[in-house]
């Protein structure tokens, strides 16, 4: 479900009541609801000439419905109208609640001594927090789940990165084996070739060609994930404990570790004569506090 606004779309309808309305056809010069797309919510006003209501529905083809999900004012003290035989324009607006008050510029003098336009901004902010629409998940209920892990250890994993094919690998912490979810949300584990139940890695970046580099924090080796899923160790030339803690990607290509109590830095560089691009080419340069 998706929150949709179109210009020029009036129709009129018989329905009557306070339930979802059936929509008529377009009026001439406009358009109709099919532009806002079945299940998607928008703004809609209704009116008999007489009575009126605005809100936010939610638009189905099925029927060419539009549900009246939320009343956000109307003639009948802001609730639902129970409309009577007759013909109704039904049409996508905007909403005085979406625009009322005016925010602070820049400039310190919009402010004022008295706030008022401060209170306007803070007022249109409530209002769009009032008159949104509700998060719910493609319908289920929350936003947040939970999913049976393969491998499970108190400490085991640190992070995680987004592979290009939609695979989250999460990167070995105190584990001895490795751990994804794949882009179908299937967890699965598969071996790597360096484990210690030490504090290995310290996160993990994605190179320009696919591959993830974890990064070493306690550990005497490099190990990486390559594009294909094959896992592999290089050495690195500065091996001291608890060393790097995080790592960047400059924009040739090279990834630079984070150091923590390093004495050096050190990076991956871009290999010239590697046709894949990325690879082990490792250097270390004075870190200069």
């Amino acid at each position: 479900m998706t929150f949709v606004i179109r210009d020029r779309i009036l129709v009129t309808s018989t329905t009557t009541g306070t339930g979802t309305f059936t929509l008529g056809l377009a009026t001439a010069g406009y358009q109709d609801f099919s532009s806002i797309g079945n299940g998607n919510t928008t703004y809609y006003t209704i009116t008999n000439g007489t009575d009126w209501e605005v809100g936010i529905g939610t638009y189905a083809t099925s029927g060419t419905t539009l549900a009246r999900t939320q009343v956000l004012s109307s003639s009948n003290s802001n609730a639902l109208v129970d409309w009577a035989a007759g013909s109704k324009n039904v049409y996508v607006p905007q909403p005085a609640i979406n625009t009322q008050g005016t925010a602070p510029t820049g400039d310190n003098s919009s402010i004022g001594t008295d706030q008022v336009a401060f209170n306007n901004f803070q007022k249109n902010i409530q209002a769009s927090v009032n008159g949104g629409v509700t998060f719910n998940n493609n319908g289920v209920a929350g936003i947040v789940s939970t999913y049976s892990l393969v491998y499970t250890q108190i400490g085991g994993y640190k992070g995680g990165v987004l592979a290009p094919n939609g695979d989250i690998h999460f990167v070995p912490f105190q584990s001895d084996i490795g751990q994804k979810i794949s882009s179908s949300a299937v967890v699965s584990t598969y071996s790597l070739v360096y484990t210690s139940t030490s504090d290995l890695y310290e996160g993990g970046v994605l190179a320009p060609n696919g591959d993830i580099y974890f990064i070493p924090h306690d550990a005497a080796v490099g190990q990486k994930v390559s594009a294909l899923g094959v896992v592999s160790t290089y050495s690195i030339l500065y091996t001291a404990s608890l060393s790097n803690a995080g790592g960047v990607l400059a924009p040739n290509g090279d990834i630079y570790f984070v150091p923590r109590f390093s004495a050096v830095g050190q990076k991956i560089s871009t290999c010239a004569a590697t046709p894949f691009g990325l690879d082990t080419c490792l250097s270390s340069y004075l870190n200069k506090f």
